[in-house]
């Protein structure tokens, strides 16, 4: 694999590699020995220990992100902590755009692990092996190209050695994106995410400057617990959670789409509650059929699930500096009736009371001046955004066993 220019309607694929240790730079070529660009290593290549300049050999997992809230010299570390184990390193982050930034030259000069991370990036840039396949671009110059033509300097690159933790399979994926998203990280897999722009979140961006550097290393470091198995070994989460929530969608859709995936996890509760009241209750044997009936119609019925999976599996994390019930709250009492929602006291009950308003009475939307109409829409894509959070911070800390 390689990366890719369009010349005379004609793909050629640039996959050779060298690495000059004279000038610290790697450079990309066809197989006819055409020159299409050189990456410029703020660092000495030849401090790269030996077995790292392995073209053959594979280390590690690139994955490639964008983040709203991320400074141009940050440095992440993820840590996961599996039950009854210490933490563990998993991956290091870092913005593309360091590889060319005259501040970064000093912060990379004193991290050789940092160092190895970007070496290894660059070449599996070159080699279009990230999670991202790069632009294919047509030939419009006889100049060389730069690697930002490809990938945009501001991407944040996610190097997961192998060193620190096995590959990951898509059940631990999973678990990394629903937990690194609560920061505000998005995961790039498709060629359309270089147009998508992530939404500014309120959630995101005060968790993720709530990470202060650490003196020492100047690093952030997030830890994290892998999601429960009836989350991470389901592929809707993944596909939600990679694709769905990148979809470009007007205010209703994105509220539909968000409510979607809450019928996932409603169904997941009901199987749940079946096994653990049903099923696995010693006295199954003793109950009655209308017993059994009674059990099954109350956990079937879907306010009760969704009130219960907040209350009984996931606390509602959301009640620091914004308290996410009350903005629900508040925007049905602001535009429906206020007397009407006193009794609304808990996430699951407001988010399903706004659900049977969007369905059942769409016209309190569209009601009222245009400005009023423009404002509620407003309004619903700021909701939107704090519910996004609310589901996936909820699946995040969900204990079902």
């Amino acid at each position: 694999m390689g990366l890719i220019l369009i010349k005379d309607n004609k793909e050629i694929v640039y996959d050779k590699l060298t690495i000059s240790d004279t000038d610290s730079a790697i450079s990309l070529y066809n197989p006819s020995g055409e020159l299409l660009l050189s990456v410029d290593l703020p660092f000495k290549s030849q401090k790269i220990h030996p077995k790292f300049k392995d073209l053959n050999s594979d280390f590690e997992d690139i994955y490639v992100f964008k983040n709203n809230y991320y400074n141009q010299l940050d440095i992440c570390e993820f840590f996961i902590k599996e039950q009854n184990s210490p933490q563990e390193r998993q991956a290091i982050f870092f913005k593309l755009s360091i590889l060319t930034e005259p501040e970064a030259i000093k912060l990379i000069a004193k991290d050789k692990t940092l160092q190895v991370c970007i070496f290894r990036a660059v070449i599996k840039l070159l080699r279009n092996q990230v999670s991202v396949p790069a632009r294919k671009l047509v030939q419009q110059r006889e100049n060389l190209f730069s690697l930002y033509d490809f990938y945009d300097e501001d991407l944040i690159i996610g190097v997961f050695p192998f060193d620190w933790k096995p590959k990951m399979n898509n059940d631990n994926l999973t678990s990394f994106l629903y937990c690194s998203n609560r920061y505000g990280f998005y995961l790039m897999n498709n060629k359309l995410d270089f147009q998508f722009i992530p939404i500014g979140n309120r959630k995101h961006e005060l968790n993720y400057h709530s990470i202060l550097p650490r003196v020492a290393d100047n690093r952030k470091r997030i830890a994290y617990n892998p999601l429960e198995s009836e989350f991470s070994g389901n592929g809707f989460f993944f596909l939600f959670v990679g694709e769905l929530i990148k979809r470009e969608s007007d205010a209703i859709s994105r509220f539909h789409m968000l409510y979607q995936h809450m019928e996932i996890i409603n169904d997941t509760i009901l199987k749940l509650e079946l096994k653990k009241r049903i099923c696995a209750n010693p006295n199954m044997d003793d109950l009655s059929g209308y017993k059994l009936k009674k059990i099954t119609s109350e956990i079937s019925n879907e306010s009760y699930r969704i009130d219960r999976y907040f209350t009984n599996y996931s606390e509602c994390h959301v009640k620091n500096e914004i308290d996410i019930t009350i903005e629900l709250l508040d925007f049905l009492e602001t535009t429906i009736e206020k007397t009407k929602y006193k009794d609304l006291n808990t996430f699951g009950k407001t988010l399903y009371e706004l659900r049977n308003q969007i369905v059942h009475n769409l016209q309190f939307i569209y009601s009222g001046t245009a400005i009023e109409i423009k404002k509620k829409i407003f309004d619903i894509e700021n909701l939107n955004n704090l519910i996004e959070y609310a589901i996936i911070d909820s699946i995040v800390h969900a204990k079902l066993n």
